[in-house]
């Protein structure tokens, strides 16, 4: 599946218009999680669980954790039931030695239930499901669980059991890293976090990953778009871009229209022309070929000759037009294609998962 950044740009805009209202202008800061042998460890998730549900606005809920693998591709997953002050959360059993991972894993279905509860989704049909699940990690980092989403979308830890010593890796999430980390720094540069806030607390792997993409795409985080003045000039600016191709699209349709109707004359005027000739040839053809008279053979040969010499300057230039109008209407064909490929772009490899090394 791919995502472009166009996409996390349209599902922040939904968000923003239907939920802004409700979201935190800070972050969560990251918590220990400490899961030691025993029964505690599942109370212990449940209070984390409680502490980022009180964080996004859920209160009274209560949370209860079972530990079960949800599907072949899942870490978790939550019960949308709605009115009742328990909730239930399964959680694979893999992410047990990884606190950070269940921190994040918790943030998402966190982030489940603030959409159901808000009735929010990117499209009710089952195709929606992976989008609906990408829209669900953009959501977490919206309410300000980005840095528990990043620190646990990859994590290792290592066993030692006498001289052996084994690394175990998790990897969790819909986007990948460094997706997260730009919608991340997006979000930040949308509601103008300073830096010390948003990358204090974020693992070393992490404060590299947010920086390197800080830097690889830095024209997308622009604090010059909190500037009113700016705002106007770029709002402006569109209106008149806008208002051109309108024009533009009306003078090529009319343009399209009339190179239409011309086509169509011309198909017209070659059809009853071609019938008038080949009706003249075949009757010349009819007198050559049936008569031994040798006077009428000259003059039908005669005929078939004019009518011959007539018909290539009459159909030439009509065909030369002909095909240079088919010729303008494949440039321009080939031209708003290579438009379309050409709005692909180091934004639309982000998208792809970022395969850059």
């Amino acid at each position: 599946m791919e995502v472009s950044v166009d996409d996390y740009i349209a599902k922040l805009v939904l968000l923003e218009k239907a939920v802004g209202h409700k979201a935190h202008y800070r972050i969560m800061e990251p918590f220990s999680l400490a899961l030691e042998n025993g029964s505690d460890k599942y109370v212990e998730i449940q209070v984390a669980a409680k502490r980022i549900a009180s964080f996004v606005g859920f209160t009274g809920l209560t949370f209860l954790i079972e530990p079960k693998k949800p599907g072949a591709n899942a870490c978790g997953s939550i019960e949308l039931r709605a009115g009742s002050p328990e909730v239930f959360v399964q959680l694979s059993p893999d992410l047990f030695g990884f606190p950070e991972a269940i921190l994040a894993t918790l943030s998402h279905e966190i982030s489940h239930k603030f959409l159901h509860v808000n009735r929010l989704s990117w499209g009710d049909s089952g195709g929606n499901g992976y989008q609906n699940e990408v829209l669900t990690d953009i959501t977490a980092i919206f309410l300000g669980l980005g840095k528990l989403m990043l620190n646990g979308r990859y994590s290792e830890t290592v066993v030692t059991a006498g001289p052996n010593t084994a690394k175990y890796v998790q990897e969790i999430g819909y986007l990948n890293g460094d997706q997260l980390a730009f919608v991340y720094l997006l979000v930040c540069q949308m509601r103008r976090l300073e830096r010390d806030d948003f990358m204090s607390g974020l693992n070393s792997f992490c404060v590299h990953r947010v920086a390197d993409i800080s830097s690889r795409f830095r024209r997308y985080f622009r604090p010059e778009l909190h500037d009113r003045v700016v705002v106007d000039t770029i709002r402006d600016g569109s209106s008149l871009r806008v208002a051109e191709a309108r024009r533009g699209r009306e003078n090529l349709v009319r343009e399209m229209q009339r190179l239409g109707q011309m086509l169509t004359v011309a198909e017209a005027m070659v059809s009853e022309l071609s019938k008038a000739e080949i009706g003249a040839t075949v009757s010349a053809l009819e007198d050559l070929d049936g008569s031994a008279d040798p006077c009428l053979a000259y003059i039908s040969a005669l005929r078939l000759v004019e009518l011959s010499r007539k018909s290539t300057a009459k159909s030439r230039l009509p065909f030369h037009d002909v095909r240079a109008a088919i010729g303008h209407i494949d440039s321009a064909r080939q031209s708003l294609e290579g438009r379309d490929k050409g709005s692909s772009s180091l934004l639309d490899r982000l998208g792809r998962g970022l395969r850059w090394r």
